[in-house]
């Protein structure tokens, strides 16, 4: 394992990564004859958009690249299939595919090979994890081996089948490019009760060859039914929370990719991919040249280049760390929600609000949070304070290390940065294992193993919602120690009475909306992606609204000194009310009681004027 420290404030041997890949247009690195590349004094670039070529003795190799400053590194993460690994001295680890060789060797950058072969390599480790077993007894979830898609939605569909009360299946609005539906699972007491509990929502499999995360997202919720009741903290999340949980985000390339194992051989190879064998290492989702060129009785489409779904959402979409060229590893797609795997995530997560979030990847060990986008002061959030405090929390049970994302190297376009973005929502990457993508399902370094260290971390961000103020240590990320305690703010709330003009409680169906605006790119703020959300929950039988939210004012707006307000719509005996609702993390805006309709007593005083709000304001967010 390769130990990795995060970097100080200031200058340090990873500042160079921070801004890599900014404005430099890269593209396709290509052989010696062709035009000379922007980076100048190394590198060549090809102008086709789908000229890699490849040999039919080529391997998957991984190296180690050294770069001396911010324009070699951003070369190299532009160029090649980078592995989320930075070496302390900087150097970049990075998977070459077939033809990258030649062009590694050719750009002139000093590098190792690490491993000659990495299926070979993988076959060994399959070859010697059959005869171990799983240490220290069975897991929820448990297998003996990576699940396929069918075995992912069997599991799914059986959860909800034993735990009817308590888990109901979610099916996410699009289906696939190659047709395929996409599915979830919510699990809470009494989860068809519609009602203002707060959500937490996890998924995996952005990128189809990163299967723990899959696997460990539908191992929590078999923990979460299967546990005892006398787990107080498990029992304490389904009582007073909504846990959404997505397995497998991207079943098109998850499907692609975990298949390999199981069939000799595919005589519909996509175009970049023209060797059998290799397809276990596929990233992205099936975008294909031609859409429609699909192949039914295999549901493949062989002209397939794939997106970067974990590129393709809004934040600061076309920025740095995200590769306009569909050839390479982190394509972010035509324009920000190009994808359906993409669309399906936000559609899901604008309804349903959620306080906490956390996206699962492999691998290097790492407990990433936003921004992604830029370094220095600009990687601080509104929310550092807890967010950092909080991955430290995490990160002190899975032997993690706690970054901002830009840590790590510039990103844009992902889920986590989002979901903080334009939810508000505590929003984390975990970046699972740490020297292989899918390593042995029941090895030292698999899903089994990882479980186990994550587990606790994957319960501390559900209390993460679950409670309104939670308790961390101050960590400090230069020296890596903690401080004195803190009670930090997590969600808002918003409560009250539906009451009729006599003051009696009327049931009442009820919605929030907002609309805000993302920054696009990685310059000035001056190109936005519009969005908005609007989730429903309902008041309790006595009229009683109890909602708990992410806060109004989403984090950009903040960055850019803005307010903005939840517009509060309230629906009850043939009538609505609006009320606009600026109300922060951590704070609670008592509306006290919202009458319905005229008293059939007295003079018609007693009709309430809206005490108790915590604030009120326009209809339209502050702009």
């Amino acid at each position: 394992m390769t130990t990795q420290s995060p970097p100080p404030d200031g200058v340090s041997r990873r500042t160079f990564l921070r801004g890599a890949g900014a404005g430099l247009g890269l593209t396709m690195l290509g052989g010696a004859s062709a035009t000379a590349s922007p980076l100048g004094g190394f590198g060549t670039a090809l102008s086709g958009r789908f000229s890699r070529t490849v040999g039919a003795t080529d391997v998957l190799r991984l190296a180690r690249v050294a770069v001396r400053g911010p324009e070699e590194a951003a070369f190299v993460l532009g160029h090649f299939d980078d592995t989320h690994r930075v070496f302390d001295d900087g150097a970049i680890e990075v998977l070459l595919w077939p033809g990258d060789l030649a062009r590694l060797t050719a750009s002139g950058l000093r590098y190792d090979i690490t491993v000659e072969d990495v299926v070979e390599r993988d076959q060994r480790a399959l070859a010697a994890a059959d005869t171990q077993s799983a240490a220290g007894g069975s897991l929820p979830g448990e297998r003996d081996d990576y699940r396929t898609l069918a075995q992912f939605e069997d599991d799914l569909l059986g959860l909800v089948a034993r735990f009817g009360d308590k888990a109901r299946l979610i099916v996410l609005p699009e289906r696939s490019l190659e047709g395929r539906r996409v599915i979830g699972i919510e699990i809470a007491d009494d989860v068809h009760r519609v009602d203002g509990r707060p959500v937490w929502y996890m998924d995996g499999l952005h990128h189809a060859r990163e299967w723990p995360s899959g696997e460990l997202t539908l191992m929590f919720a078999f923990d979460l039914l299967e546990n005892p009741q006398d787990d107080d903290r498990i029992a304490g999340l389904r009582r007073d929370t909504r846990t959404i949980l997505v397995p497998v985000v991207n079943p098109d390339g998850f499907s692609w990719s975990r298949d390999a194992l199981v069939q000799v051989s595919d005589p519909y190879a996509s175009l970049p991919l023209a060797i059998a064998g290799l397809e276990a290492y596929w990233r992205k989702n099936r975008r294909g040249l031609i859409d429609e060129t699909i192949l039914p009785w295999l549901q493949r489409n062989p002209t397939s280049y794939g997106v970067d779904v974990n590129r393709n959402y809004s934040a600061r979409w076309g920025g740095p760390g995200a590769s306009g060229e569909p050839v390479l590893q982190d394509h972010r797609g035509e324009y920000p929600f190009s994808e359906p795997e993409s669309r399906n995530v936000a559609a899901l997560l604008r309804e349903r609000q959620p306080v906490a979030l956390n996206s699962n990847h492999t691998y290097t060990g790492l407990v990433l949070r936003p921004w992604g986008h830029t370094g220095g002061d600009g990687r601080f959030t509104p929310d550092e304070d807890i967010m950092r405090d909080l991955g430290a929390a995490m990160c002190e049970h899975n032997g993690y290390e706690n970054w901002h994302s830009i840590d790590l190297y510039a990103t844009t376009g992902t889920t986590v940065d989002w979901g903080y973005a334009a939810l508000g929502a505590l929003s984390y990457t975990f970046e699972i294992g740490f020297d292989n993508f899918h390593p042995p399902y029941a090895g030292d370094d698999g899903a089994l193993h990882h479980y186990r260290l994550n587990r606790e971390a994957f319960i501390l961000l559900g209390e993460t919602a679950r409670f309104q103020h939670v308790e961390h240590r101050v960590w400090d990320r230069d020296t890596g120690d903690f401080g004195g305690t803190v009670a930090y703010p997590t969600h808002a709330r918003i409560t009250g009475a539906v009451v009729d003009g006599d003051g009696n409680p009327l049931p009442a169906e009820l919605s929030v909306q907002r609309t805000t605006r993302i920054p696009l790119g990685s310059a000035a703020d001056e190109e936005f992606y519009e969005e908005e959300s609007r989730a429903q929950a309902a008041t309790d039988g006595d009229g009683r609204l109890d909602w708990r939210l992410p806060p109004s004012t989403t984090p950009t707006a903040i960055e850019r000194e803005e307010t903005e307000a939840w517009e509060l719509e309230i629906r009850a005996a043939g009538e609505t009310v609006h009320k606009s609702v600026v109300v922060e993390r951590g704070e609670t805006a008592e509306l006290g009681e919202i009458r319905i309709g005229e008293p059939t007593r007295g003079n018609g005083n007693e009709r309430g004027n809206g005490r108790g709000l915590l604030r009120e304001r326009p209809s339209r967010p502050n702009r």
